[in-house]
C-alpha cells in the first residue's frame, strides 16, 4: 500500500533542513582555510629565511670589503700618485657584491664605486624591481664604516664603505615570483583534487541515503550498487542486507495476511452458505405455510372477526422481514455472485443497486476486464473497494456523477497474454473526502486487504474538480466465466 509521507521538516538536533550547514561545504571550507594557512606559513617561512640569508651574505661581503680597504690604505697613503691608487681601489671594490664605497678628498674630489654585478643586473632586469612591501620585509639597516686617509703631502681624505642589499632583495624577489605562484597553484590543485574526492565520496553516500529513502517509502527492491571502493562495500552490503531482510519480512507478512484473509473468506463463505442453505428453506417453509393457512382460513370462513387472518399476515410479514435481513447479512458476508460471474457483472449489479439507492447520481462504468473472474479474494476486494469508494462519494462528497473504471492486462515483461494486473479507479465530482481521510474502518479494511494481496492503494485525493482513488492488485488466478451460465440462487 502506498502512503503519502510528509517531508522531513527537521534535520539533526531539531535544526531546520534548509538551515543545516552541509558537511560537504564545511569540509571544503576547512580545506580552503587550511590551504590558505599553509600558503601563508610557506610564504612567511620563505621571507624569514630570505631575510636571514640576506643579512648573513651582506654582512660577509661587508666584512671582506672592510678588511680589503684596511689592507690597502697604507699603500695608498704612501703612494706618489694617490689619485691613481684610489681609482684602482674603487675599481676593485666595484667587483665586490653587496657593498658600495665612496672616496672623498680635500678639495671636493669624490669617487664612487658601482659594483659591476649591479650594473649587469640592472641591464638584465631593466624594468624589473621588487615591490616596496617586499623590500620592507627583507631590507635590514645598512652597515656603514669610515676609513680616514692622510696622504704624503698632508692632505686628507676618507673612504666611506656602505652595505647594499638591494641586489640580493631583487634576486630573492625573482625567486619569489616563481615560488609563490607555484605554491598557490599546488594548493589550488590539492584543493581541486580534494573537492573531486569529497564529491565522489558524497555521491556514494548520496546513493546510500537515496536507497534508504526508497526503503522508507516502501520500495524494498531497492539496492545500493556495489562500487569499486572497498571502504564503501560494508556500508552498501549492510543496506542491501537490510533491504533483503525487510523484503523477506514483508513477503512473509503478506503471506500470513493472505492466509488470514483466505481463512476469513472461507469462514464468510461457510457462514453465508449455512445461512442460505439452513435458514432459507425454513423461512420459505414458514411463508409457504402462512400462505396455506391464509387460503384455508378464507376457504372455511371461520375467521369472522379477522383475528386469525391478521395473525397469519403478521407471521408472513415477520418471515419476509427475516428473509430481507438474511439477504442483507449474506450480502455483507459475501455477495452470492462473487467469483461465480465475471467481475464486471458483479460491479454492474453493485452500480445498479447504488442507482436505486441514490437516483440523483449518475454512474459510469468502464469495464475492460472481458469475462474474467480473478478469484474469490481479488473479486471480493475489488467489490468492497468500489462499494466503499462510491458510498463515501455519495455520503460525504455528495457526488452527482461517479465513474468506475476496471482495466486488466498483463504486467510489464509478462510472457502470458492472460491478465496479471488489475487496476481499479473511482472518480467523482463531489466535495472530496472527509477532513481526516483514511481513518474509517472501511478504508482501513480495504488497505489491509490490498496489502495482503501485494498490491497498492491510493487514498481519496481531491484534485481540480474531482476526487480520485485507485488500487492495483496482482491477479494470477484470472479465468473466463460464461456470463450466461446460471448461478446459484
Amino acid at each position: 500500500m502506498t502512503a503519502e509521507t510528509a517531508p522531513h521538516a527537521l534535520a539533526l538536533d531539531g535544526v531546520p533542513a534548509r538551515r543545516a550547514v552541509r558537511l560537504k561545504l564545511r569540509i571544503l571550507a576547512g580545506l580552503l582555510c587550511l590551504s590558505a594557512l599553509v600558503w601563508l606559513a610557506v610564504a612567511f617561512g620563505l621571507v624569514i629565511n630570505a631575510r636571514l640569508a640576506t643579512e648573513q651574505e651582506v654582512e660577509a661581503s661587508f666584512q671582506i670589503a672592510a678588511r680589503f680597504i684596511a689592507s690597502r690604505i697604507p699603500a695608498i697613503e704612501a703612494a706618489d700618485a694617490p689619485g691613481a691608487a684610489l681609482a684602482e681601489l674603487i675599481e676593485e671594490l666595484s667587483e665586490m657584491r653587496h657593498v658600495s664605497a665612496t672616496v672623498t678628498e680635500e678639495g671636493g674630489v669624490e669617487r664612487s664605486s658601482v659594483p659591476a654585478h649591479e650594473a649587469r643586473q640592472a641591464e638584465e632586469d631593466e624594468g624589473v624591481a621588487s615591490p616596496s612591501w617586499f623590500t620592507s620585509l627583507i631590507h635590514a639597516e645598512p652597515r656603514v664604516e669610515v676609513f680616514p686617509l692622510r696622504f704624503a703631502d698632508d692632505h686628507k681624505g676618507r673612504v666611506l664603505l656602505e652595505s647594499d642589499d638591494s641586489d640580493e632583495i631583487l634576486e630573492v624577489w625573482m625567486d619569489f615570483r616563481i615560488i609563490l605562484p607555484l605554491t598557490m597553484g599546488y594548493g589550488a590543485l590539492i584543493l581541486v583534487i580534494s573537492f573531486v574526492s569529497i564529491d565522489l565520496i558524497f555521491s556514494r553516500l548520496k546513493r546510500v541515503t537515496e536507497a534508504l529513502d526508497d526503503l522508507r517509502g516502501g520500495q524494498l527492491e531497492t539496492r545500493v550498487p556495489i562500487t569499486g571502493y572497498a571502504e564503501f562495500r560494508p556500508l552498501a552490503d549492510g543496506v542491501n542486507d537490510l533491504a533483503s531482510h525487510l523484503l523477506a519480512k514483508q513477503r512473509e507478512n503478506q503471506h500470513l495476511a493472505l492466509r488470514l484473509l483466505l481463512a476469513q473468506e472461507d469462514e464468510r463463505r461457510r457462514l453465508a452458505n449455512d445461512l442460505h442453505d439452513e435458514m432459507g428453506p425454513h423461512l420459505f417453509g414458514i411463508r409457504a405455510t402462512a400462505g396455506s393457512l391464509k387460503h384455508l382460513v378464507e376457504a372455511q370462513s371461520t375467521d369472522r372477526d379477522g383475528t386469525l387472518s391478521e395473525t397469519v399476515a403478521a407471521i408472513d410479514a415477520q418471515a419476509r422481514t427475516i428473509q430481507e435481513i438474511v439477504r442483507r447479512v449474506l450480502s455483507n458476508l459475501r455477495p452470492m455472485s462473487i467469483a461465480k460471474v465475471p467481475l464486471c457483472d458483479s460491479i454492474g449489479e453493485l452500480a445498479a443497486e447504488f442507482e436505486r439507492i441514490s437516483p440523483g447520481t449518475v454512474f459510469d462504468l468502464d469495464c475492460r476486464t472481458e469475462d474474467f473472474s480473478f478469484g474469490d479474494v481479488v473479486d471480493l476486494t475489488v467489490y468492497r473497494f468500489v462499494q466503499e469508494s462510491v458510498l463515501n462519494a455519495i455520503r460525504h462528497g455528495r457526488a452527482r456523477r461517479v465513474s468506475v473504471a476496471l482495466v486488466s492486462g498483463p504486467a510489464a515483461g509478462a510472457v502470458s497474454s492472460l491478465p496479471t494486473v488489475l487496476d481499479v479507479t473511482v472518480v467523482d465530482d463531489g466535495t472530496g473526502p472527509p477532513p481526516k481521510p483514511g481513518t474509517g474502518l472501511g478504508l482501513l479494511g480495504i488497505a489491509e486487504r490490498v496489502e495482503a494481496l501485494g498490491g497498492s492503494w491510493t487514498a481519496p485525493q481531491r484534485t481540480a474538480d474531482e476526487t480520485r482513488t485507485s488500487m492495483r492488485v496482482p491477479c494470477a488466478l484470472a479465468r473466463r466465466i460464461d456470463p450466461d451460465r446460471p448461478t446459484r440462487p
